[in-house]
């Protein structure tokens, strides 16, 4: 009887340590985040005086599989990108949309892409201060 202890104890050991290695982030570190990484190239926007940078990471893509659109205030950045041999097929796409200021036009926008980071430019709009007008009571 204790051989039999004993062998129902071992499944319950790797049970253990198979549960720990999918509860302890193991696994999501290198399949999860990993494919999350891949699929999600990482984005900064900074601000400066002038303008909105916008820089998006994207080494091994090429300046022709980009397109930076703008529809009314949105600017939309994405990519795709795919390649096919004999023993693989490989694609990936990206996609994200900022909502850009009042008055942003897309002639104040520009891009540029050196050395795997893309950068859009936005320009701020220039701010018209008025005057308040004084209107008579009658």
């Amino acid at each position: 009887m204790g051989k039999i202890s004993t062998y129902n104890q071992v499944p319950a050991v790797f049970d253990s340590i198979f549960d720990g290695l999918l509860t302890s982030g193991i696994v999501d570190d290198f399949i999860g985040r990993s494919a999350r990484a891949i699929a999600a190239p990482k984005t900064q926007t900074i601000e400066s005086k002038e303008s909105y940078i916008i820089s998006l990471a994207a080494p091994g893509v090429s300046k022709e599989d980009f397109a930076v659109t703008m529809a009314g205030r949105t600017i939309t950045l994405s990519y795709e990108k795919g390649e096919k041999s004999s023993e693989f097929f490989n694609f990936s796409s990206f996609k994200k949309s900022w909502t850009a200021p009042k008055g942003v036009t897309s002639e104040g926008i520009s891009a540029e892409y050196v050395d795997g980071i893309l950068s859009i430019i936005v320009k701020k709009p220039v701010e018209v201060h008025e005057d308040p007008e004084v209107i008579t009571i009658n």
